[in-house]
């Protein structure tokens, strides 16, 4: 009946609902169709008629339909046990209708020649019945949900609801078992519970199918649950189906993410290890107020607390500090769009770097000073990854200051670079209180989870106003305690930046060996590339759509004047070695 989807089956039953054109069972019978099976049996129930009308309006098979009267006060093991003549006929293979899932899945279920249960490794948006396998590769123990153990998580298998069971198999197992629950415990259970009976048999015979790494199958319960499914399975604009999502790929651990830019060497295993062990504490604990978060974040970056903000990500002080840039906002394109987006109340004056092979200039900001109220520096920039010596830097902000100008530098990337430094200097706040320092810890520290930033400056009252703005617990609990014990992992965190630099080296040369690819040198943590032979759209889609990788296409971006630039964030090396070996295949077709 498919209640908890709420207003989808309010006319429907679960099989109708829509996904990217096509139902769920559509999609199916398409499969199905594909492995050559003709025969389809549908045990209907809830609106009926419908799915009746619905499957018969199909080509190429031959339905029969089983009714289940007593849909709305029984379980699937009553509808499951109303086909048992089906099931005795020949082998079968068994769908459960609230799924959808890669044709490549039941094409290898189609033709095995034994009792197989389609599962997949537990990771955590699953939910429901899991198994155990053995080396053999057959099923010792189906576990309820109720009856997980968290501790065994990383041997659990969650079951996918495919079936292939053999005649046999269902006629003097399958079938019995049926029967025998049915008449002992009644109509309202699950038939996964004659399975756990079953498995837990000396003489079990029933086999796992592990789902392979590229495939994907997803269970439809809850809106939830359709909206991911409608981006993992978008016949059109696969694309914009994630990204429009603006991140959350944890719901999609198929995919592989150059797009979204984090640190892939910190934090380490230890200190995810501590925080983990207090989750119980902070997931149910109220976080400190700014004041303590300040302290914090103070403590760390050894600056007084009073010229110090903490956010909810650096996105989060970038749109409070929209009152205080002026009338007229100087910024080098392109660059991070929240720098533009950010400041509708102002107008946007650029300096285009595409002339200069997306270099930045510090003469050419200078004397762009004359027309800013504030200029906006992202160093290194993003997405170009160039960086603004120290030097440079500096005589931007004696100039700056000369002419009575704000200069907001955000250093977000500068721990990537090869000589790295920063503005969040007490010496340099109190010299220059034209300065706006701005720095994502998501970014550079690896944990966007987290949502921290910050904001320093030694201009105490426009920090006041900015607080009075912002809600008194703008940072949970989880980022408060990492701000908390992160500098008992500075050493950890500049050795994991030593071994990215060498990364970045090392996957440059990689990149660069790609024929149709040009890479930008970069000192921070993604790169600038153009493509010599294909649309920057182009590319970006065949990796998604033959890779499940996801990279950045630029095209339309401020600063951006063709449709051949993409942006690619720097991971670890064997994430890496995966993405050069795809672009290496697209490129060279």
């Amino acid at each position: 009946m498919g209640n908890r989807l709420g207003k989808y089956t309010k006319d429907n039953t679960k099989c109708m609902v829509d996904v990217g054109g096509r139902t769920l069972i559509q999609r199916a019978v398409d499969a199905l169709k594909k492995c050559g099976i003709r025969k389809i049996t549908v045990v209907v129930g809830y609106k009926a008629d419908g799915v009746i009308d619905h499957v018969k309006s199909m080509n190429g098979i031959e339905p029969e339909f089983i009714f289940n009267k007593d849909f709305d006060r029984t379980n699937n093991i009553y509808s499951m046990y109303l086909a048992r003549d089906v099931l005795m006929e020949d082998d079968t293979i068994l769908l459960e209708s609230d799924l959808l899932f890669d044709d490549t899945i039941l094409e290898r279920l189609a033709v095995s020649k034994e009792d197989v249960t389609v599962v997949d490794k537990y990771t955590y948006w699953m939910d429901g019945t899991t198994v155990l396998v053995n080396k053999n590769n057959v099923i010792t123990e189906f576990i309820e949900k109720k009856d997980m153990d968290h501790r065994m998580f990383d041997k659990y298998y969650k079951t996918v609801n495919m079936y292939k069971l053999t005649k046999e198999f269902s006629r003097d197992h399958f079938i019995p078992g049926m029967e025998r629950y049915i008449s002992e415990n009644g109509r309202g259970a699950y038939y996964e519970l004659v399975l756990k009976v079953l498995a837990g048999a000396p003489d079990s015979r029933l086999k796992a199918m592990r789902v392979n790494e590229n495939e994907k199958w997803y269970e439809i319960d809850d809106p939830k649950d359709l909206e991911v499914a409608r981006t993992m399975f978008s016949d059109e604009n696969t694309l914009t189906s994630y990204t429009k999502r603006y991140g959350g790929f944890w719901r999609f651990p198929y995919i592989l993410d150059f797009c979204y830019l984090v640190n892939p060497y910190f934090p380490s295993d230890f200190m995810i290890t501590e925080m983990s062990s207090v989750t119980k504490e902070l997931l149910t604990s109220y976080p400190s107020g700014m004041d303590v978060q300040c302290l914090n974040a103070g403590v760390f970056f050894d600056i007084d607390p009073k010229n110090i903000l903490v956010g909810n990500g650096a996105a989060e002080l970038i749109n409070e500090v929209r009152e205080f840039v002026g009338k007229n906002v100087g910024v080098c394109v392109p660059t991070f769009e929240e720098y533009i987006r950010c400041f509708p109340g102002s107008e946007i004056r650029t300096i285009d770097l595409s002339a200069s092979r997306y270099k930045m200039n510090a003469d050419a900001i200078i004397k762009a000073l004359d027309d800013s109220d504030t200029f906006v520096i992202v160093n290194p920039g993003n997405p170009c990854g160039d960086l603004l010596n120290k030097s440079d830097v500096m005589r931007i902000l004696d100039a700056a200051k000369e002419k009575g100008k704000r200069v907001i530098f955000d250093e977000s990337f500068i721990d990537f670079s090869d000589e790295p430094y920063t503005l969040v200097n007490q010496d340099v706040l109190n010299e220059y209180s034209n300065l706006i320092v701005i720095k994502s810890i998501s970014k550079s520290y690896g944990v966007p989870g987290a949502r921290l930033g910050i904001l320093a400056t030694s201009d105490v009252k426009l920090l006041e106003k900015m607080r009075k703005n912002m809600s008194v617990w703008n940072v949970n609990s989880f980022g408060e305690f990492f701000l908390q014990i992160v500098g008992k992992y500075a050493g950890q965190y500049k050795k994991g930046c030593v071994l990215f630099r060498k990364e970045r080296k090392r996957f440059m040369e990689c990149l660069s060996a790609v024929p149709g690819l040009r890479v930008y040198p970069s000192q921070a943590n993604y790169f600038l590339c153009k493509l010599e032979t294909m649309k920057a759209a182009d590319v970006t889609e065949k990796l998604l759509k033959e890779y499940s990788i996801l990279i950045k296409d630029l095209t339309g971006k401020h600063g951006v004047d063709d449709d051949r630039h993409i942006r690619i964030a720097i991971r670890g090396e064997m994430d890496n070695n995966r993405l050069v070996d795809a672009l290496r295949s697209i490129l060279t077709k």
